[in-house]
């Protein structure tokens, strides 16, 4: 009862100096404190119950885990005392309270390549550490104090090496058990995970190899250990220097400057980047880099091609003369119904011979040449496809070759049994005259009179 006339009359006085206040405001703000302040308690034990994942930073894609720095889990900072070893970086972190016997303290981190990664953390402890494990897995703890780090000491911190299984692609987690020594405990770890090799340790490939002297070829380059790509990167080829534009993590697009100096010729293809070095294009072999070469090769031209023209059923060897330059990735393309690249056969660096292959119906194709698949001569030459029409000649010198709608060869014998001696080839192989038949009229009676050949449509 004393509190509501306590109540009544501050409302009044508020009242009386113009101040009018509803009690259903002043409840709702006090509601929304409380909202707040619940809110951040909820926020602030999920950061304790939640390990955060560390994420790869800028400065050469390294996680730091120092104390004070990386969010630890199980232990509060804590305020350097005297006696502990003094830190520049972070800060201890441990328990004051002094019914606390044990400590368990963790943190998480992200690895996309578990090969590359490693660590060696410096570290003090005052307490006695249990036990260290990395993903479940022990790591030896050397001898430690709590006045000065390890690495002030001079002596190996905790260190999980490269190439030892010891990393999980995702989520990985460094924990600690330290028990109580003679007060409070504290730890203090310093040191971060290199995540990324070093690239001349990678095998990278290129593709294409080879491009005209003008350049403006778009090169891919694939490498077996991942690229930091936060920082630039560069190709640098025969002396110039251009921007590579990144893929993803391990694969890249350089485009080719032009050749100075030279008409044509090999060229060294190197991948520079600022934080893990510069390497040549190529491949490892017993501990020696064995680097492979980019060739820029003349302008590629065709003068003629001949025969100019052949039958739609394809099979045609069509001579090409022009500037080839010796390229054994060459490729002769001609531009139909659908793309199509054949296999030349190279006779010299300005003539090579290139089978033209089948089209549906007969018309006008480009035939160009190409060294990679992406850049082709300019201008082509033009290849005319038409209908086979029969015009054949026999290689026997008394031999007759004619085209006939039926068999023209005499019966023999008499009656229902009686058949032209006759004998047929099959020429189903010859794409030529897959749709011809070819009859020989023999004369059993005159082995030695010249049989006659005789070539008619396939029914």
């Amino acid at each position: 009862m004393l509190l509501q006339l306590l109540w009544l009359q501050v409302l009044m006085q508020l009242a009386a100096s113009g101040m009018v206040v509803s009690l259903r405001d002043l409840l709702r703000k006090e509601a929304s404190l409380h909202n707040h302040a619940t809110s951040e308690r909820r926020s602030r034990r999920r950061l304790v119950e939640e390990p955060m994942v560390v994420p790869c930073g800028s400065d050469g894609c390294q996680v730091d885990l120092t104390t004070g720095v990386a969010q630890w889990v199980g232990a509060a900072a804590l305020l350097r005392k005297p006696s502990w070893a003094q830190v520049h970086h972070g800060s201890w972190i441990g328990s004051p309270h002094p019914a606390r016997q044990l400590v368990v303290a963790s943190v998480s981190f992200e690895v996309a390549e578990p090969a590359c990664a490693s660590f060696d953390l410096s570290f003090a402890i005052d307490g006695r550490v249990l036990s260290a494990e990395l993903n479940g897995r022990p790591l030896q703890v050397p001898p430690h104090g709590y006045r000065q780090t390890t690495e002030d000491a001079g002596s190996e911190g905790l260190v999980a090496q490269r190439g030892q299984a010891a990393f999980a692609l995702g989520t990985n987690s460094l924990v600690l058990s330290v028990a109580r020594g003679a007060g409070d405990i504290g730890l203090y770890v310093s040191g971060a995970v290199q995540l990324l090799c070093p690239l001349d340790e990678a095998l990278i490939s290129m593709h294409p190899t080879s491009g005209p002297a003008a350049g403006a070829t778009p090169v891919i380059l694939t490498s077996t250990v991942h690229i930091y790509t936060e920082n630039w990167i560069r190709c640098r080829v025969s002396g110039s220097v251009v921007d590579a534009l990144v893929i993803d993590a391990s694969t890249m697009r350089c485009v080719t400057p032009p050749l100075r100096h030279r008409l044509r010729g090999w060229a060294h293809f190197e991948i520079v980047t600022p934080l893990q070095g510069t390497v040549a294009v190529g491949a490892q072999y017993l501990g020696h880099s064995l680097s492979s070469t980019f060739y820029y090769h003349g302008e590629l031209t065709i003068f003629n091609v001949a025969p100019a023209s052949g039958p739609t059923q394809g099979g045609t060897f069509v001579a090409l003369h022009g500037r080839f330059d010796h390229l054994g990735t060459l490729r002769c393309r001609f531009e139909i119904d659908m793309i199509i690249q054949v296999v030349p056969r190279v006779i010299d660096a300005f003539h090579i011979e290139c089978t033209s292959p089948p089209r549906a119906s007969p018309g006008e194709s480009m035939v160009r040449v190409t060294g990679n698949g992406i850049q082709y001569s300019h201008p082509g030459a033009t290849f005319t496809t038409t209908i086979l029409s029969p015009s054949w000649h026999s290689s026997r010198p008394n031999s007759r070759v004619k085209a006939a709608q039926r068999s023209p060869c005499a019966s023999t014998g008499s009656g229902p049994n009686s058949r032209p001696p006759t004998a047929f080839v099959n020429l189903a192989a010859c794409s030529q005259l897959q749709a011809w038949r070819l009859t020989m009229c023999l004369r059993a009676s005159h082995p030695r009179i010249t049989p006659t050949l005789w070539l008619s449509r396939s029914q």
